[in-house]
């Protein structure tokens, strides 16, 4: 047989076609360039083999192509191994690559976030400005019809007429001489009248001074200094409207006062606008409702953020007057121990107190037998495309879809919330409606409880407390709408002692009371964690810091003074933080101005499934209390979840009284000095022994107990 290139093969005397398609379909591959070479060193054609070929021959054809096909497959693994080494390379490239860029994309977030806080206060210092000129603007359209109502002018246009028309000449005496009678009486009328003729940096200056003033000698002799300058009533307006702004949080009561008196200094066009809002964040709510409703009735233009807080205002108003509005209860219907607890927030979209303490309710009512699910408030989460649930560790969490009441709207917000929820809870044949005390929350809940016959079930988690002796009218409002929710529970669920007496004031039953102490859940690993403890800033060291939300009772401003304090006694630490938010920025912001930026890292909000390796990179927790907050207006979760990962909290404030024995609590329950809190972590960051022990401390877990009593009270009210 030989071969010829237009693939006609010959065998004896007879001719037939190649057809290499033919050949692949039958399973026919053709043989490879090694294996070609190897019939060239055998001195054989590739395509010749005669007729009377010896079965050896053929062995040795065989034996080769075998062969070939093996040096082949080495080449090729050889090749598959440097592809593999290629794409771990390119994939180490694109790991350092999305690092660099979230570097720089945080670098870039805090930039662009004190930029805004910077243009916000300019905007405020421009509002204020325009309104001032404004008011100058009319002083000055006032002043020229004053202008020309005088006699002077009066006698200037006489005059001017006369070139006009001559003969208005013989009138001129006569007219003049009454102008001059005009004149002799105004110059005998007494007027303290005042040209406005300042400037804005007036209004600036005077409002400096009477902080820079108020900072010294306090607020009233502040306020006494201004009205002794005798300025003029826009610039005592706004003198008045930044010393409230600036005492706020500390004496509100006060910040009424002068914003109160602001309004009355210059009672006019859009000022009233911004006072109205400074007594609405004073805690005003009648006063400002009358202000707004003025200012909007006198064609004061509101822009849709100040509408929003208008609104606000007429929602706090309402319930004032009709309190919660609870409809008439249905009758008891649902599975029995079936549980529907009702979130503003959740996982996986959220990781805080609120997310993270409803899973672990959840958690706790399956174990104890009890079927449970979580439906998210309607809306929740925003950027959702898609309302397919949920599930996490084996709960189902459901969202509703959003509704058309804005949620500044309380009272109509709760009501529609309350209607959609109730539908949802029937659909799920539950029993029991689980829900926080935050007012938002409550109300809903508890009109879905009313409207499905449901019984519920309230979480003291947070409840409004009077930032002074004498409360607010908003404080006074949210208490009583709290109030009137907690007494129609069915039960009240208590994770500590901070609120026996608003619950003992609230008029709430001890036996509708039941403890079950505070819980962290134990989330699944998700992915390889960072190592974030082989960071520079805190390889090598004792690790101080903070995770969680940036509560506004937690003193968190003092942590990089505590740092530096122990820096300063020889003591290698770090801080870490984990949270997201500008607070944290400018503490780590606050700690490279202290020269402390090598000890600090701001690691950002872990995954779920990586909060387990964020304790543990840090070794002591620091919780300082707030000296200008209430501390005890809601539960220390932040302290429970921090001793359930195993970790040494020092913390200042109040705390539950079954975690006192386990943390370490610096001062009488109040807020403490930076120093105390300095000597607390030292002694600890220099006794390992004791860190380790303090660490290692049981917790009892009275969750499980706590369901069982509240099994119970439900089965004794049914």
């Amino acid at each position: 047989m030989t071969g010829s290139k237009d693939g006609e093969r010959r065998l004896g005397m007879g001719t037939f076609s190649f057809n290499p398609r033919i050949a692949s379909d039958l399973g026919i591959r053709p043989v490879s360039s090694p294996t070609m070479s190897k019939l060239a060193e055998m001195s054989l054609k590739p395509t010749e083999v005669s007729v009377g070929t010896t079965p050896d021959s053929k062995f040795d054809l065989l034996t080769a192509r075998v062969e070939a096909a093996e040096a082949e497959l080495v080449s090729a693994r050889r090749r598959e191994v440097a592809a593999l080494e290629r794409v771990w390379d390119l994939e180490a490239e694109l790991q350092a690559l999305n690092l660099e860029d979230t570097a720089v994309l945080r670098a870039r977030l805090s930039q662009v976030e004190q930029d805004l806080e910077t243009f916000r206060a300019a905007k405020r210092n421009a509002d204020l400005g325009v309104l001032d000129l404004k008011t100058q603007l009319k002083s000055a359209k006032e002043e020229l019809a004053r202008v020309r109502r005088s006699p002077t002018h009066r006698v200037g246009e006489a005059v001017m007429a006369v070139a006009l028309d001559w003969r208005r000449l013989f009138a001129l005496p006569a007219k003049i001489g009454t102008l001059r009678a005009e004149m002799r009486k105004l110059a005998l009328r007494k007027t303290d009248a005042l040209t406005p003729t300042a400037a804005t940096s007036e209004s600036l200056a005077l409002s400096e001074a009477a902080i820079a003033r108020a900072d010294k000698d306090g607020v009233e002799a502040a306020a006494a200094w201004v009205r002794d300058q005798r300025p003029r009533a826009s610039v005592l307006s706004r003198a008045l409207l930044d010393l409230a702004r600036h005492i706020r949080p500390s004496d509100p009561g006060a910040a009424v006062s002068l914003a109160r008196a602001a309004v009355e200094a210059d009672p006019n066009e859009g000022r009233v606008k911004h006072l109205a809002f400074v007594l609405m964040d004073v805690g005003e709510v009648s006063k400002a409702i009358e202000v707004t409703r003025a200012a909007l009735a006198g064609g004061v233009p509101f822009n849709a953020t100040e509408m929003r807080r208008h609104e606000e205002l007429s929602a706090l108003e309402r319930l004032k007057i009709a309190g919660a509005g609870l409809p008439d209860a249905a009758a008891r219907r649902g599975a029995a121990k079936s549980v529907l607890l009702y979130a503003p927030q959740s996982l996986p979209s959220h990781w805080s107190a609120t997310s993270l303490r409803t899973h672990a309710l959840a958690l706790a009512f399956r174990a104890a037998g009890w079927a449970a699910e979580v439906v998210t408030a309607p809306g929740y989460p925003a950027n959702a495309k898609t309302m397919v649930p949920d599930r996490i560790d084996g709960i189902v969490y459901n969202r509703l879809p959003a509704i058309d009441v804005a949620a500044h709207l309380f009272d109509e917000h709760a009501r529609a919330a309350g209607r959609a929820l109730a539908e949802f809870a029937s659909s799920r044949d539950a029993s029991i409606l689980v829900a926080s005390t935050a007012a938002p929350s409550a109300h809903a809940a508890a009109i879905a409880a009313r409207l499905a016959g449901l019984e519920l079930v309230l979480d003291c988690i947070t409840l409004t407390r009077a930032h002074q002796e004498r409360p607010t009218e908003r404080d006074t409002i949210l208490i009583g709408l709290e109030d009137e929710l907690l007494r129609a529970a069915d039960a009240v669920l208590v994770r500590d002692d901070f609120f026996d007496d608003r619950l003992s004031d609230a008029g709430v039953p001890e036996d509708r009371i039941v403890a079950i102490g505070d819980a962290a859940p134990t989330l699944p690993h998700e992915g390889d964690a960072p190592n974030w403890r082989a960071d520079p800033a805190l390889a090598g060291r004792t690790v101080l810091g903070y995770i969680g939300d940036p509560h506004e009772d937690l003193d968190l401003e003092s942590l990089p003074d505590v740092v530096a304090a122990l820096v300063a006694d020889g003591l290698d630490v770090g801080l870490a933080l984990f949270g997201v938010g500008t607070r944290f920025q400018k503490l780590r912001d606050r700690a490279e101005q202290a020269g402390l930026g090598g000890r600090v890292l701001l690691a950002g909000r872990p995954r779920l499934g990586q909060i387990d390796e964020a304790f543990e990179t840090i070794d002591v927790i620091l919780a300082p209390a707030s000296p200008s907050c209430d501390r005890r207006a809601r539960s220390r979760f932040e302290i429970a979840e921090a001793l359930a990962h195993r970790r040494v909290v020092i913390a200042s404030g109040p705390v539950a009284a079954e975690l006192r024995d386990r943390v370490v609590l610096v001062g009488d329950g109040g807020a403490t000095s930076v120093a105390a809190i300095a000597r607390a972590a030292a002694e600890v960051v220099a006794d390992p022994e004791r860190r380790a022990a303090l660490a290692a401390a049981p917790g009892a877990d009275t969750s499980a107990q706590g369901l069982e009593a509240l099994a119970s009270r439900l089965e004794r009210a049914r």
